[in-house]
Parts: structure tokens; C-alpha cells; sequence
């Protein structure tokens, strides 16, 4: 395992501001999951980056929790997706009570 030594190199401003803001970051996307999955987290915070720098900067006000808001943005962006697709994979898969309640044939009841 490697670390990271800061001051061996210089780094460009986007790596600098992945550095600067990255723990805020995967502490922001963690406290609104609705498990603690520190991989899980990691992915979304990269996913967030690559978002966040491929479009133009808006100026925003920091977010509550240290993030700036162009980021926070993003995030949420992200998290929104992520939280959809979850939510299709769990209605995709039929419960009991969903094959229970399927349509049936009508009964006729003789007076």
C-alpha cells in the first residue's frame, strides 16, 4: 500500500480541489445514504467529479456541510440517479403480494 505524499508534487487545480474537498464530499453523499457503504460512496464522489468538471462552474454559496455548492450540485444530481435506479430494482422484483393481487377471472354468482 502507498500513500500519497502532498507536498512531493504540484498538482492542477481541479486535482487540488478533488484533494481540498474530497472528504467533505464523500461525508456529504454518505450522510444522505440510506446504508453507510464507504465503496458505494467513493464511486458516487467520483461520479459526482467527473460531473461537476465537465460542466461550467456556476457560483453558488457553500453548502451546509463544506461542500460548495457547485459540487453539492452535482451530488445531488448523482445521488438522484443513484437513489432511482435503486428504487426500479426493487419494483422490478415480484412479491408475493404482487403476484397475489394479479387480476383474475370474474365469478359469476347465481342469484
Amino acid at each position: 500500500m502507498t500513500t500519497i505524499d502532498h507536498t512531493s508534487r504540484r498538482y492542477s487545480p481541479p486535482e487540488q480541489e478533488f484533494i481540498d474537498h474530497q472528504a467533505a464530499l464523500r461525508g456529504y453523499i454518505t450522510s444522505r445514504l440510506l446504508v453507510t457503504d464507504w465503496h458505494r460512496a467513493n464511486d458516487l464522489a467520483q461520479q459526482t467529479w467527473t460531473g461537476a468538471l465537465s460542466q461550467p462552474r456556476r457560483s453558488h454559496a457553500p453548502d451546509t456541510d463544506g461542500v460548495p455548492g457547485w459540487i453539492a450540485d452535482q451530488a445531488r444530481i448523482v445521488l438522484w440517479r443513484f437513489l432511482l435506479l435503486q428504487l426500479a430494482a426493487r419494483e422490478d422484483v415480484l412479491t408475493p403480494a404482487a403476484v397475489v393481487r394479479s387480476p383474475a377471472a370474474a365469478v359469476v354468482v347465481a342469484a
